[in-house]
């Protein structure tokens, strides 16, 4: 891997770099717990994708719990990836995650 950034701002969470990547973003969303899944974004960065460990709840400026999530934030990750050069975008989640992955899939047809 390239390497690691802490995110802060609109978008939090880890962005990590493979040490080269094609088209392909990852943006894993954590379950309840509210910790971002580190492990998880390391393991699609060794394979070429550039990773994003979403941090989506409990940050500064978010909403502390795990209601009422806006959807513009995930959409903001998407955005953020494309912004970085990825032309694809997956998102990926463990428990909470993988129910505001499916949501988010649903309402943005990119």
């Amino acid at each position: 891997m390239a390497g690691e950034e802490q995110l802060a701002g609109t978008v939090q969470g880890t962005l990590v770099r493979p040490s080269s990547h094609g088209d392909l973003g990852v943006v894993v969303l954590h379950g309840s717990s509210g910790r971002p899944d580190l492990e998880r974004a390391q393991i699609f960065a060794k394979h070429g994708a550039l990773a994003l460990a979403l941090h989506w709840f409990g940050g500064k400026g978010q909403v502390p719990g795990i209601c009422e999530i806006p959807l513009e934030d995930f959409f903001a990750a998407v955005d953020h990836m494309k912004g970085l050069g990825c032309a694809r975008v997956a998102l990926i989640g463990a428990s909470k995650g993988a129910e505001a992955a499916l949501l988010v899939a649903a309402h943005d047809s990119r």
